[in-house]
């Protein structure tokens, strides 16, 4: 097994926030599987050319979806604006973040709500999350909103960003009202309403969108 990180695990270990699942949870299970025989190479990126040359009679990539979703907003170049699993991934390496509070983060899924909970961790709060789904409508776990919401985390639901403001820093964020997420054939296709809209204070941005 050939690995980029300094630790085995992918997702599990990067992606996911220490209070989901401790790392050493994970250090045990992986150290099970590899006293089986399996021979592990941590910091060891590769490519399929390079394992080809090795002589290997199979070669699985077993990479996964490490890379977040990116949304043309206008603003994501500002200092103080991070990626979901980027910014996960930077807080299970014990990276110091710089996270200037008020926080927003956009999303509704299940990582949105593991960066929401991670960044009042880091910040202090307070922290704010914006999607474009209802309440009803978003992907996250009931459990893991309701724990957010038990957290002080408010919730902003049928919000699409617009915009985030900033001069050399954020600002705020400015978002649009979201009248609809699917189409009548459940396919992703928002639609908008740019008369409402919504300003969220916020010297910390984070878009948690998917990957």
């Amino acid at each position: 097994v050939y690995e980029a990180h300094a630790e085995p695990g992918g997702m599990l270990r990067y992606g996911l926030a220490e209070y989901r699942l401790p790392t050493a949870v994970v250090r045990s299970e992986i150290d099970a599987i590899l006293r089986t025989g399996i021979e592990l190479h941590t910091s060891s990126p590769v490519t399929l050319t390079e394992l080809q040359q090795q002589g290997f009679d199979a070669i699985f990539l077993a990479a996964g979806a490490s890379q977040s979703k990116k949304i043309p907003v206008k603003g994501t170049d500002l200092p103080g604006v991070y990626w979901g699993l980027e910014f996960l991934r930077a807080a299970r390496s014990g990276a110091v973040l710089s996270l200037a509070s008020p926080v927003v983060v956009v999303g509704g899924g299940n990582v949105a709500m593991d960066v929401a909970r991670t960044a009042l961790r880091l910040s202090g709060g307070p922290v704010q999350l914006a999607c474009l789904e209802s309440r009803k409508e978003m992907p996250a776990f009931e459990r893991d909103i309701e724990e957010a919401l038990a957290e002080g985390i408010a919730i902003n639901p049928s919000w699409g960003p617009q915009e985030i403001l900033g001069n050399g820093s954020v600002q705020a964020i400015e978002f649009v009202r979201c009248t609809s997420v699917f189409d009548e054939q459940k396919r992703f296709s928002p639609r908008f309403d740019s008369s409402e809209r919504l300003r969220l204070e916020a010297r910390s941005a984070i878009l948690a969108i998917g990957q």
